[in-house]
């Protein structure tokens, strides 16, 4: 059957829009993850334990994001773990040769569980309960219409757009630091700035979920 192929944020094919800059950006963090993967993989980590990582770090930010205060500055940097984490495990595999089918399987899983955890801080922090399910809702459709597409042969390049997981993840690091940094001046603010990071979520995966359909229909149709 051949060596299964990870379509991950740290593929030099994927997560590489061209039109916008913060795309543009976690393309080139992608190219640093997969320079520390290789690291990594000469230290022979297992991928195992980097999705384990990144799972206990996005449940971890849920009760440390509750504390308020300046406490969502100190989840963000959780989140930002477990979103490296989540994302040097590809390269770890396929560098120490450790590149599985269940390997595949596991990895997109691993990242939606991480950003189900990730949506329910922000809902704990005081954002809408409807705003963060559609942005779950928004983000299953785009992944999963994304996963089809690479599936029947698109490349990881030609289905990166705004919503993908790079910029999925600087929204939320950069919303929990405001969230911390607005939580140290008035607790009042931290609502606020919760539900507009969803939102700004939802509205990014919406233009990307659009943009997506609209090349899958070009390429494919």
């Amino acid at each position: 059957m051949g060596t299964p192929r990870l379509n991950l944020p740290w593929n030099s094919d994927d997560d590489g829009g061209t039109a916008v800059p913060l795309v543009a950006l976690t393309g080139g963090i992608g190219w640093g993850t997969n320079r520390l993967g290789r690291l990594l993989g000469r230290v022979r980590t297992a991928p195992w334990l980097l999705r384990t990582i990144a799972i206990v770090g996005s449940v971890l930010a849920l009760p440390v994001a509750a504390y308020r205060g300046g406490a969502p500055a100190v989840a963000a940097a959780l989140v930002l773990v477990a979103a490296v984490a989540g994302t040097l495990d590809g390269p770890v595999a396929v560098n120490t040769r450790r590149l599985t089918r269940l390997g595949v399987v596991y990895d997109p899983v691993t990242d939606r569980v991480c950003e189900i955890c990730w949506l329910a801080v922000f809902w704990m922090l005081g954002a809408p309960a409807g705003a963060v399910v559609a942005s779950g809702v928004l983000t299953g459709l785009f992944e999963y219409i994304r996963a089809r597409a690479v599936l029947v042969g698109m490349t990881g390049r030609g289905v990166a757009t705004i919503g993908g997981r790079g910029v999925r993840v600087a929204v939320v690091v950069l919303g929990l630091v405001a969230a911390g940094l607005g939580g140290l001046t008035n607790d009042d603010l931290v609502p606020g700035i919760g539900t507009v990071t969803v939102f700004v979520w939802a509205a990014l995966a919406f233009v990307g979920l659009i943009r997506l359909v609209t090349v899958v229909h070009e390429t494919l149709g």
